[in-house]
This record gives structure tokens, C-alpha cells and sequence, in this order.
């Protein structure tokens, strides 16, 4: 922190300097000690700014190095007090009280600055060196003094803050990326134990059965000339084994079919998580009753209404949640659609709601819009 207020620093003991020796010129006083006073502190003020901007460059480098820089700096700093003070020149009061507050400032933390700066400060304008219109000054640099402290020490630390935000936001970013290498990689991985798992159900069932049957089949034809009836029973036995097999391969494959539901509803979660992860929009989806009733081409619909109603809501809407709710009941279908966001209530139909209208409507559902302060919301009924 030292290096980063002495830039702050270093502009209020020259301001400080430039007020004394304003003071003495209107006063017409004897300003050749004071213009050598003044030049000294100037070189320490100097030698002070380098040494802190080469603690700054080698601070991330070596501790040890920007700690003796630290000491080098107090050292300096009460070097150009004790200057002020020996050479007893009042009219430098402010400029005395600025090294002492920027001496304070380095060895404690700030709670304790303002507290003790300020009985410095009081105690130090309340001597009988000083008339009224050096104390007027030396109050107006140190007020500037501290106010222009204390806003950098808020700029730096929010600096700080922003810089540590954008690095976790950088940090969530390469997550991301991580995570969607992740499920690439589970998601190639699956694909190959399933058709593994898929190739080694073949083998044994149905390869076994084939392998068999050709055997029977090949047996049957060289007892055709010698034995036709005892080949003909080979032959049967061998349609027998294949029917079993077809039976077979029939019943894996079934058992191998993935639901229609889950396979549509895995499509609506994948969406609604892409969308969520791009552009941070909360998105749940909720179903009731037996899925297994909706068919394909409605399945589809609900998907390209999801597709338009989130684009629409992205873009027209300052909602933070989306939601997807359908509801299987006995004699119909219900899908709600709906958002958090603002909407007037005399909203006019774009290109997008209209698809979703004609969409529905082609496959003989109703479909209405509701708008107000709760949010927008869609509603799709289709008759079972």
C-alpha cells in the first residue's frame, strides 16, 4: 500500500511546499533559508517517489528487497520531519503535518490512521507558533490531504476487487470448458460401452444361433442324396433354430430401445442447460402424468415453441427464469410456458409468437398469451 499512496503523497508535500512559500512571499519575509529548505525537500521528496515506483516493479519478485525499501522510505520520511522541525520554520506547518500523517499512514493500519491523525492534527494547530491564517492553510491541506487518501485507498481496493472478480470469472470460464470437455468424453465414452455391450449381446445370442443353424444346414445337405427324410427334419430343425433367433435378436433389440419420453425430455433438459449456461437465464422443467401418450409430431411442436419462446424471452424480456411445465392429464395435454419478466398487457404478436400460435394450431391445440407484472406466459392444450 506504501507505493501505491506515495504518488498521493508526493503531490500534497509539494502542494503543502507551494502554500508555505505563497505565505512567505506575501508576507515578505526572508525566503533564502526556506528556498534551501525547500530544494532539500524537494530531492528527498524525489529520491522518495523512484525508490517506491522500483518497490512497486520488485514487489511481486522479492519480499525482502520491497521490505528494506519500506524501512528506507520511514527512515526518509522522518529524516524530512525532523529537517522541518530543527530548522524551525512555522510556515511549513502544513507540510510538516503531511509528512507526519504519510508517517502515521505507513506503520499503522487505517482504523487507527484517522484517530490518531487526527489528535495529531488538533494538538499540533493548537500551538502558539502559529497564527490564524497558517493554521486555515495547514487545516485546508491536510482536509485535501486525507479526503484524497482515503478516496485512492477506496479506488485501489476496488481496483482490487474487480481484478480478483475478472480472474474468478476467467477461472469459471476455463471450468466450463473443462466440464463440457467432461461430458464429451462420458458422453463418447457411454456411446462405446453400449455398443460394446450391444456387440457382445449378438455375438452370443444371435451368433451362436446362426453358427448353429449353418452347421444343421450344411449337415442336412450332405445327408439330401443318401437320407432326404432325415434331412428335411435337419432342415425344419434349422427353421426352428432360426425363428428362436429372430425371436431372440426381436427381443433384445426391445429391451435395447430407449423410451420415447425419456429420449424427448433428455432434448428438452439439454436445451434449457445450454441455454442456462450461455446466458445465465434460471430455466426449470416440470412434467406430470404418463409422458408415453404424447406423440412424436407433438413432441416436436413442444420443442420449436421451447426454441421460439426462449429466443423471444432473451430478447424482449428482462426475465431471470423460464420455465417449461407439461401436465399428461386423462383427456388432454397442457404445456405451460412462462417467465419472470416485464410485459405490457396490450402486447402485440411478433413473427415468433405467431409461428408458436400456427404450430399449435396445425395440430388441432388451442393457444393462448397471458402478460402483466408477474411475467409472460404461454399456454398450449391439445385434446388426446
Amino acid at each position: 500500500m506504501m507505493s501505491e499512496l506515495s504518488s498521493v503523497t508526493l503531490w500534497w508535500k509539494i502542494i503543502s511546499l507551494a502554500f508555505s512559500f505563497s505565505y512567505i512571499l506575501i508576507e515578505n519575509q526572508d525566503i533564502t533559508r526556506v528556498i534551501v529548505i525547500t530544494l532539500v525537500l524537494l530531492c528527498l521528496f524525489t529520491i522518495q517517489y523512484f525508490l517506491n515506483y522500483r518497490g512497486m516493479i520488485i514487489k511481486s519478485h522479492s519480499k525482502e528487497r520491497f521490505q528494506c525499501i519500506e524501512r528506507v522510505d520511514i527512515l526518509l520520511t522522518m529524516g524530512e520531519v525532523l529537517i522541518i522541525f530543527f530548522c524551525d520554520v512555522p510556515e511549513l506547518a502544513s507540510c510538516e503535518l503531511v509528512l507526519i500523517l504519510s508517517l502515521i499512514c505507513n506503520v499503522i493500519d487505517d482504523k487507527m490512521f484517522y484517530c490518531i491523525g487526527g489528535i495529531v492534527v488538533f494538538l499540533y494547530v493548537n500551538t502558539e507558533e502559529l497564527d490564524t491564517i497558517l493554521i486555515l492553510v495547514s487545516m485546508i491541506v491536510i482536509i485535501g490531504y486525507m479526503t484524497h487518501l482515503h478516496v485512492y485507498k477506496k479506488w485501489i481496493f476496488y481496483r482490487k476487487e474487480t481484478l480478483r472478480q475478472r480472474q474468478e470469472l476467467i477461472d469459471l470460464e476455463d471450468k466450463l470448458k473443462d466440464n463440457e470437455r467432461l461430458m464429451k468424453t462420458i458422453r463418447y465414452a457411454a456411446s462405446l460401452e453400449e455398443r460394446n455391450r450391444m456387440a457382445v449381446r449378438l455375438h452370443d445370442k444371435i451368433g451362436h444361433n446362426i453358427s448353429g443353424t449353418i452347421l444343421m444346414l450344411e449337415a442336412s445337405l450332405l445327408q439330401m442324396e443318401k437320407n432326404p427324410e432325415k434331412a428335411i427334419g435337419e432342415i425344419n430343425k434349422a427353421v426352428e433354430h432360426l425363428r428362436d433367433g429372430v425371436d431372440d435378436l426381436r427381443h433384445a433389440l426391445r429391451e435395447e430401445r430407449p423410451v420415447r419420453s425419456d429420449i424427448n425430455t433428455n432434448d428438452i433438459k439439454l436445451l434449457l442447460e445450454q441455454t442456462q449456461m450461455e446466458h445465465g437465464l434460471h430455466t426449470v422443467f416440470k412434467t406430470d402424468g404418463d409422458l408415453e401418450r404424447i406423440s412424436m409430431e407433438l413432441w416436436g411442436c413442444i420443442q420449436e415453441n421451447i426454441t421460439e419462446l426462449l429466443t423471444n424471452c432473451l430478447k424482449h424480456s428482462k426475465a431471470t427464469a423460464f420455465t417449461v411445465h407439461i401436465k399428461v392429464l386423462p383427456s388432454l395435454i397442457q404445456v405451460i410456458y412462462s417467465d419472470n419478466g416485464s410485459c405490457s398487457p396490450d402486447f402485440k404478436k411478433g413473427l415468433g409468437l405467431e409461428a408458436v400460435e400456427e404450430r399449435t394450431l396445425n395440430l388441432k391445440g388451442r393457444c393462448s398469451f397471458e402478460a402483466g407484472k408477474s411475467g409472460f406466459r404461454v399456454t398450449n392444450i391439445f385434446h388426446l
